[in-house]
């Protein structure tokens, strides 16, 4: 669990927000992991996610990269989330929104520099991956900026040396 903690924390100083973790008790992440609460700092932990931890910790990581990547769109209004589409409601709408390719490259991002492998993501349709990675190359520039913070790349070498994937 620590180093999920600390995995958390890395991903919060990058994007300098500072996100409220909660269990899903009412069961609305049934299909998913997690999920952000629009407009919040919020975001709620499935029971399928703590049931990863161990198994797939890639997946994790990635997901949990996902959803603090939207408190900051929240808190930054970056997007518009007034249309927003779930991946139950439209699968392929939901894929292609700006908010989730963004979320999803950043994703990609930090998974990069803390494990150092490329994600492989079973999610990622092949009509957003060309998208996702049109938006990595287009954040990598910034992020490489914010991961040179000293406090950023001590974090990044403990969870080096936690992830022997």
């Amino acid at each position: 669990m620590k180093r999920f903690n600390l995995f958390v924390k890395l991903v919060e100083m990058i994007l300098d927000v500072d996100c409220e973790f909660r269990d899903d008790v009412h069961h609305d992440l049934d299909d998913v992991l997690a999920g952000a609460v629009l407009g919040t700092n919020i975001i709620l932990l499935s029971e399928n996610l703590k049931k990863n931890m161990a198994d797939n910790p890639l997946l994790v990581y990635l997901v949990l990269a996902h959803e603090i990547r939207h408190t900051w769109q929240f808190a930054n209004q970056s997007y518009s989330f007034e249309n927003y589409y779930t991946g139950k409601e439209a699968p392929e709408k939901y894929e292609m929104q700006e908010c989730e390719i963004d979320a999803n490259a950043f994703a990609y991002l930090v998974l990069q520099l803390v494990t150092g492998k490329t994600p492989k993501h079973n999610t990622w349709k092949i009509f957003s991956y060309d998208s996702i990675m049109l938006r990595v190359r287009e954040l990598e520039f910034a992020f490489r900026l914010r991961c040179k913070n000293r406090d950023v790349r001590k974090l990044v070498s403990i969870l080096k040396q936690y992830n022997k994937f």
